[in-house]
């Protein structure tokens, strides 16, 4: 069994809800559903004993285990498969369970049924126990299982009196809990498991369905198979045991079933009544290339995660399979499908995404996103009415009748941590507790949600610190434990974020201050100068080049300006936000030169066609190199308007740390502004060597840009107004039917609808804009189709960096904007999550230079592929087949093509280039 997939969704250190202490309420729920003689740390306190007199008819004592429900009766086929999923998710989980605190108490919980399973089960000879109280009498009274008179009858099966189902179920959770306990107290495993060893011989060999022996029962939990159950019951003995002999036996009776009972197999609930799904998973992992499980199981995950005959989605969004205690099967179908996932290691990795994403979108719908819980006691509006008999009365001691079923106001008695039954499949609920249908609490809807939330519960319960994210961190106050493992989910995100950064860095040009990082880097450029004799020197080198392209360096930089003013609070999390000012500042402080004083602006340094003629690095460049400047003659609205943009929002970045160069960075943006406005054109018409490597295709957008980031910065209305009108120029004379859904240098029309947005919220234009791209982004359009891996693909040049800034776009939306619906926002949150896991690792292979798994070596980058400082940089540096000499760390290489095909070879730019604009959006995607 493999421990907890630690994955954590996002950055969002402890997700949208408190997911440790949700884990925390649910055990709470389990004891408050204890029956026999409470121990001394019983922390239900409107509870007392209860049932101490439940005996078997041969005088057994049968005290112990969970009342079932709302009521008052333990029925043993429900309660053996919701500890059964317990102890499942205690050897899935153990290490989350550690994390999170609870593993103590998960088998303090367990242990107080498998007690009363080994009394039922008794020599496993002649009489075990199924039923302990009749349902039907029980349920024609209100009150709490305290005040519950005499004896009741306890039900048993036997061999003339069968009951394979309810027999092998215990059994399978007895086997499961000696695995949970076998490490930590193997006495009682050794128990556990002859008792469970007594119960797979009587069921196997005694074939059939307990509700025909116990006709209460069949009121109330009729089963409809049993070979499942005792499959179930075999495959854990083989986990227990290594006994091969129970591995054959579970495969075989598995297809009795599959051929006799389960039929077509097309109802798609793991449940009490089909412990075949969880024989499947089971089964699967030890017959991998079994095609039918296989078929099985898939089935199964689509029918969850997309829809299917049996699952359909609510219009909020909740996967709905029926009506009665829609919830709980949602949540048994989570820990399923997690449980799947995190035992085989060969799940395709869209798979693993699917799964996690609905994980996290079900989970949402559970704790509050539709602006409800349906958990007691947590959330928002959680239910106060739930069907429950013990909570529903006053105090120990004050007579409980059916008064208190009828009393309108909330049960005096908090049931803390029940998930109750839940909507209907119009997201429709009332929290009444005449409503046993959506209002029911049992055990078994807890199971499989209990298991589900720990998935995410480890790295739920501190803010995690991430720049160290591995490393035990106390919790916040407002936590549920003292204390537990921080993560930052698979990858090592603040890692990532820093090595972004010195990729930065390694595209300085000028001259290096004394803290440079980057040792194989040394002063460069320092003779550049504009025609009018201005000091150019600074910026950034464009990609594995020594020329300054300004156009896609201000759109660059622009992108970090707006990843610091929107997550100001992670970057600082993550120990990185000062970093972050420092990279940005050293290319505003170049912009700031390139604008002067708004009439001669420098668009470009260096040219390109001569640099690309050499192979070298930027410090052997010999003599000066052109400097390309447009003016009013020569316009570049384009260059300069993003130029004044990234200075515009830079001004907002920096006004809260150093508001004088605040002051400075806004001048210069209106400068910009103000020449770009007034001087339309493309710069690449002016300056014919830009068009050769970045010809720009719009320039109203650009100009829209800078006006909103303007009015960000200054609140004037009219650069509002002046960034709406810009967009629609844009939008008229320059995009047509904006079908190309790539945010990038060349497209700044997305960041201004994102920001107009935020500023004309019901303007439906903006808003079906950026709905298309969300859409296309997350579920695939004519733009942006699916590699077989997973990769969100829109074309072959910089495929990943595309991804990376649309990942960004998509959070600034859902971060800021309004009206913001829970699907779209999980949507987005899956698809960083999983387009990010793509990136770092997934696929066996980082695409980041120096972080993780086989990442690439041989970046297309003159500098960090050439030798040591004062050696001699030639083509046989680029012809070399071994990995560059130096790591350029940080740095996003193209990327794979559309059969997420990529070999690490420096010769081929398209998929082994760097660029600052291949790390923009990447970068803010992480931060």
């Amino acid at each position: 069994m493999q421990t907890i997939d630690s994955t954590c969704f996002m950055l969002l250190p402890a997700g949208e809800y408190d997911y440790g202490q949700v884990l925390g309420l649910s055990f709470l729920f389990y004891e408050a559903q204890r029956s026999g003689k409470l121990p001394a740390n019983n922390r239900i306190k409107w509870r007392g004993d209860s049932g101490l007199d439940h005996k078997a008819p041969d005088g057994r004592d049968v005290t112990g285990g969970w009342y079932d429900a709302g009521d008052n009766v333990k029925f043993n086929l429900p309660m053996a498969w919701s500890a059964g999923v317990l102890a499942w998710s205690i050897v899935e989980f153990k290490e989350g369970y550690q994390k999170a605190g609870e593993l103590f108490t998960a088998l303090d919980n367990l242990k107080w049924v498998t007690d009363y399973f080994i009394k039922c089960i008794g020599t496993g000879t002649k009489e075990i126990v199924a039923q302990v109280g009749n349902g039907a009498q029980d349920h024609s009274i209100w009150g709490r299982p305290e005040d519950v008179q005499g004896p009741v009858p306890a039900y048993t099966v036997s061999p003339d009196k069968p009951g394979s189902d309810v027999v092998a179920a215990m059994g399978a959770a007895l086997a499961a809990a000696a695995v949970a306990y076998k490490d930590v107290n193997p006495a009682y495993s050794a128990r556990l498991l002859d008792s469970s060893i007594k119960a797979y011989n009587f069921a196997s060999k005694y074939l059939g369905s307990y509700s025909n022996s116990v006709s209460d029962a069949a009121s109330f939990y009729r089963s409809s198979n049993y070979k499942d159950d005792i499959a179930f019951n075999a495959i854990w003995l083989f986990v227990a045991t290594g006994n091969e002999a129970y591995k054959k036996a579970a495969f075989d009776f598995y297809m009795k079933h599959w051929r006799e009972e389960d039929g077509k197999g097309v109802w798609d609930n793991f449940d009490w009544d089909s412990n075949s799904w969880g024989a499947v998973v089971m089964l699967s992992r030890f017959f991998p290339n079994d095609a039918l499980l296989k078929s099985r199981i898939d089935g199964f995950i689509t029918s969850w995660t997309k829809g299917s005959q049996w699952v359909q989605f609510t219009p909020k969004g909740l996967a709905y399979s029926g009506p009665w205690g829609s919830l709980r099967h949602v949540g048994n179908a989570l820990f399923l499908m997690k449980a799947y996932t995190s035992g085989n290691k060969n799940v395709p990795a869209a798979v693993r995404n699917a799964v996690d994403c609905s994980t996290k979108q079900q989970l949402g719908y559970i704790l509050g996103d539709t602006g409800r819980s349906f958990v007691v006691g947590y959330g928002t509006n959680p239910p106060q009415r739930p069907h429950h008999r013990a909570s529903s009365c006053p105090p120990l001691g004050v007579q409980c009748t059916w008064d208190y079923f009828n009393n309108p106001g909330p049960n005096p008695q908090t049931l803390y941590g029940a998930l109750v039954g839940g909507p209907g499949g119009s997201d429709d609920y009332v929290d009444a507790r005449n409503d046993y249908i959506k209002n029911e609490v049992a055990t078994d809807y807890n199971a499989g949600f209990t298991a589900a939330v720990l998935d995410i519960a480890p790295c739920a319960f501190c803010v995690a610190n991430l720049a160290q994210p591995a490393q035990v961190a106390p919790c916040n106050s407002h936590r549920s434990h003292t204390a537990c493992q921080c993560c930052a989910g698979e990858y090592d995100y603040a890692q990532v974020l820093g090595l972004s950064f010195k990729f930065y860095e390694a595209q300085r040009s000028g001259a290096l201050p004394a803290n440079n990082r980057i040792s194989w880097r040394a002063d460069a450029g320092v003779d550049h100068r504009a025609a009018d004799g201005r000091d150019v020197t600074g910026g950034w080198y464009d990609a594995g080049d020594n020329v300054k392209f300004n156009l896609p360096m201000a759109w660059s930089a622009g992108v970090i300006a707006w990843s610091l003013v929107d997550f100001t609070d992670v970057s600082g999390a993550a120990g990185e936000y000062a970093t972050a000012l420092v990279n940005l500042k050293w290319v505003t402080d170049y912009f700031i030169k390139c604008v002067g004083d708004g009439t001669e602006i420098v668009a470009q340094v260096g040219n390109g066609a001569q640099d690309h003629s050499s192979w070298g690095r930027p410090e052997d460049v010999a003599g000066p190199v052109p400097v390309y400047t447009v003016n009013k003659e020569k316009p570049g609205a384009d260059v300069v308007g993003a130029m004044g943009a990234t200075l515009a929002a830079a001004a907002v970045a920096f006004k809260p740390t150093n508001a004088a160069y605040s002051a400075r960075l806004l001048d210069a943006a209106i400068k910009a502004y103000n020449f770009a406005s007034k001087y339309p054109g493309f710069y690449s018409n002016s300056v014919p060597d830009a068009g050769s490597f970045y010809r720009s295709s719009n320039y109203y957008d650009d100009v829209a840009f800078n006006a909103l980031w303007l009015y960000e910065a200054t609140g004037n209305e009219a650069y509002k107004k002046a960034g709406y009108d810009f967009y629609m120029k844009h939008y008229r004379a320059e995009d047509g039917p904006g079908v190309w859904d790539n945010y990038d240098w060349d497209s700044n029309s997305w960041g201004a609808v994102v920001m107009l947005n935020r500023l004309f919220p019901t303007d439906q234009l903006i808003k079906s804009r950026i709905d298309g791209f969300i859409t296309s982004w997350t579920k695939g359009s004519q733009w942006v189709q699916f590699t077989p891996k997973g990769l969100a693909y829109s074309g072959p040049w910089g495929s990943l960096r595309h991804v990376g800034n649309a990942l960004f776009l998509m959070k600034a939306y859902t971060d800021k904007a309004q009206g913001v619906t829970p699907k779209i926002k999980a949507d987005v949150d899956c698809s960083v999550k999983s387009q990010l896991g793509y990136i770092l690792g997934d696929t066996g292979r980082s695409f980041v230079v120096g972080y993780g798994t086989n990442p690439p070596q041989r970046p297309h980058h003159r500098a960090s592929s050439c030798p040591p400082l004062g050696q001699a940089c030639t083509w046989d540096y680029f012809n070399n087949p071994g990995p560059n000499p130096h790591t350029l760390y940080g740095a996003l290489v193209g990327g794979p093509g559309p059969q997420d095909d990529y070999v690490d070879a420096r010769n081929d730019y398209i998929k082994n280039e760097v660029a600052t604009d291949y790390n923009a959006g990447f970068t803010g995607a992480l931060a």
